[in-house]
C-alpha cells in the first residue's frame, strides 16, 4: 500500500477547483509510473484530512478514475491502481480535461484527445535538454571541426543539385557515403538505396511507427527504456508490453515466455538506455532466433555504439544475419552535434520504397545543404578524424570523472555503466534521483534521472552523466556540488 507521503509535493490551491487539482495530481502520478500499477491506495478519509479537503472531493475523483479505467475496487480489500492501464494513457478523454481547454477558450473547436493530453499532461517542462556541462546527448560542441565544415558548407551553397527539393529518400551521394561507412565500420547488410534520411530521431520512430503498426498490434519495450518511444508507440495506439531487464540488458529468456503475437521489439542492443547493458554475443544469437521465429518487425536503436570502452561487442543485429525485418536507426546527434537533425534508418530492401513513399507523404524531404555538407565531410575523411579525436578526448574525460567518484562519492553512490563517456550511470543510495537532478541544474549542470523511464515495478534511483562536454575544473566542481547535495 502507498503511503500518504507520496502526495507531499502536491499544494492544492483553495482559490482553484480542488477537485481538478485532485484529479490531474492522481492522473500524473499514476500515468508517470509514479504510482504503480497494482498498487492499493490510502482510504479516502486519509487522503483528504492529509490534503485537508472534503472527502466527498476525494470520493467524487476516484469514482471517476474508476470509470475512466484507472482504478478498480476490489471487495473488503480498497482501491488500487489497475494492473493494465488504458492502452494510450495520454489519448483518454477525459472529462475535465476538455472543460479546462474549452473554458479559457471558448472560440476554439476542442483538440484531439492526444491535444488535450499535451494541453495537461506534458512529458517534461523542459523536454530537450538545456547545454550545460554534463547534459545528457550533447558532445563536446567546442572540439567540433567548424573550419572544415564551414569550408563545405561555402563550397556546396550555390549549387543547383541542392537548390532544390531532394529525394524523399535523402541526398544520394550522403546515402551512399552512410552505405559505405556502415558496411566497413559497423559490418551492416546494406546499399544506398536501403538508406533514408530523417530530420532527427523521433522521425526515425514516427516513420516506422505508421508504416509498421496498426492500432491494436503489440509492441515489446525494455523496462526501463526509451520514454519518447513509448509515448510515440502509444500515439499510434499500440500495445505496449514491457520486457525486463537481467544484467542491464533485456532478458531473452523473459522475451522467448512472451506468448503472444508480437509485431514489433524496439531494443538497443549495442547500449540499453537508460542503464548501458550490452547483449554478449552469444545472446544476440538466441535473441536472432527468437526474432526470425516469432516473424516480428525490430528496430535497432544504435545510438551510441561510437564512443564505448568496450568495443567487442558492437556487433550490430542487422549485420549478424541476412534476410531478418530489422530496421536500423542511426544519427549524428551525438557524433558531430544535435542541430544538424541529420538521423537515418536502414531498412529492408524488399520495404524501402514503401518507407520512401510514406516519408514522401508524412514529412517530405530532408533540407539538402546539410545532407550535401555532411555527405563531402564523410567523403574528405575529416568524420572518421573527428571521431578518432573525440573517442580519446571523452575517453580520458571519462576515466577522470570516474576516478573522482569512486575516490569522493563512494559511500552514496554506485557507478552501474561507464561503458560510455556520454552515459555513465550511476546508482544513488537513498535519495530521490528526480530531487537530486533539480539541485544539480540550480548549480548550472545537467544530469537525467532513471527513475522515471521505468514504467512499472521496482525503480532504481540514478542519474545518467555525459562527461564529454565538460571540462577538468567542471567535473572536479561537479564532484564538490554533488558531496554537497547529498550531504543534505
Amino acid at each position: 500500500m502507498m503511503s500518504i507521503p507520496d502526495f507531499n509535493d502536491l499544494l492544492i490551491d483553495k482559490r482553484k477547483p480542488i477537485k481538478e487539482q485532485l484529479y490531474y495530481a492522481f492522473l500524473e502520478r499514476i500515468v508517470n509510473g509514479r504510482l504503480e500499477t497494482g498498487s492499493k491506495l490510502p482510504s479516502s478519509r486519509k487522503i483528504s484530512e492529509y490534503l485537508c479537503i472534503s472527502r466527498s472531493t476525494v470520493i467524487r475523483v476516484i469514482d471517476l478514475l474508476k470509470k475512466e479505467g484507472f482504478l478498480t475496487s476490489k471487495p473488503c480489500s480498497g482501491v488500487f491502481i489497475t494492473d493494465k492501464l488504458p492502452t494510450y494513457t495520454f489519448d483518454i478523454p477525459y472529462k475535465f480535461r476538455a472543460e479546462k481547454f474549452k473554458k479559457n477558450t471558448n472560440y476554439l473547436p476542442s483538440l484531439s484527445n492526444y491535444g488535450e493530453s499535451q494541453n495537461v499532461l506534458a512529458i517534461n517542462n523542459s523536454p530537450w535538454p538545456e547545454t550545460l556541462p554534463f547534459s545528457p546527448g550533447l558532445p563536446d560542441l567546442k572540439a567540433f571541426p567548424n573550419r572544415a565544415w564551414n569550408e563545405l558548407y561555402r563550397k556546396n551553397i550555390g549549387k543547383i543539385s541542392i537548390d532544390h527539393f531532394s529525394c524523399s529518400s535523402g541526398y544520394l551521394p550522403l546515402r551512399e557515403q552512410i552505405s559505405k561507412y556502415l558496411c566497413s565500420y559497423r559490418d551492416l547488410n546494406c546499399t544506398p538505396n536501403q538508406v533514408i534520411i530523417t530530420s532527427g530521431a523521433l522521425e526515425s520512430l514516427n516513420l516506422c511507427s505508421r508504416v509498421l503498426l496498426d492500432p491494436g498490434d503489440t509492441v515489446l519495450m525494455e523496462n526501463p527504456g526509451y520514454k519518447r518511444a513509448r509515448h510515440l508507440f502509444a500515439a499510434m495506439n499500440a500495445n505496449i508490453e514491457l520486457v525486463a531487464l537481467k544484467k542491464r540488458y533485456i532478458c531473452i529468456e523473459d522475451l522467448s515466455k512472451k506468448n503472444m503475437s508480437v509485431k514489433l521489439l524496439y531494443i538497443s542492443p549495442n547500449h540499453q538506455y537508460p542503464l548501458g547493458g550490452i547483449i554478449p554475443i552469444k545472446e544476440r544469437y538466441t535473441l536472432l532466433n527468437w526474432i526470425t521465429k516469432s516473424n516480428c518487425w525490430v528496430i535497432e536503436n544504435d545510438y551510441q555504439s561510437e564512443f564505448l570502452f568496450n568495443r567487442k561487442s558492437r556487433d550490430t543485429l542487422q549485420g549478424l544475419k541476412k534476410n531478418i525485418p530489422i530496421i536500423y536507426a542511426g544519427g549524428f546527434s551525438r557524433t558531430l552535434m544535435p542541430a544538424l537533425r541529420l538521423n537515418y534508418i536502414v531498412v529492408p530492401k524488399e520495404v524501402a520504397s514503401t518507407f520512401v513513399n510514406a516519408k514522401a507523404h508524412i514529412s517530405g524531404p530532408s533540407p539538402s545543404i546539410y545532407q550535401a555538407v555532411l555527405s563531402d565531410f564523410i567523403k574528405e575523411g575529416h568524420y572518421i578524424k573527428h571521431l578518432r579525436e573525440m573517442r580519446n578526448s571523452y575517453f580520458e574525460k571519462c576515466n577522470h570523472f570516474c576516478s573522482l567518484i569512486s575516490r569522493e562519492l563512494i559511500t552514496s553512490v554506485n557507478i552501474i555503466s561507464s561503458n560510455s563517456p556520454m552515459d555513465i550511470v550511476i546508482q544513488l543510495k537513498h535519495h530521490d534521483d528526480v530531487e537530486i537532478s533539480k539541485k544539480l541544474f540550480k548549480y548550472g549542470f545537467g544530469s537525467t534521472p532513471i527513475s522515471p523511464y521505468y514504467y512499472a515495478g521496482y525503480k532504481k534511483s540514478g542519474l545518467i552523466i555525459n562527461c564529454a562536454n565538460s571540462t577538468k575544473s567542471e567535473r572536479e566542481c561537479f564532484i564538490f556540488c554533488m558531496k554537497k547535495i547529498l550531504k543534505n
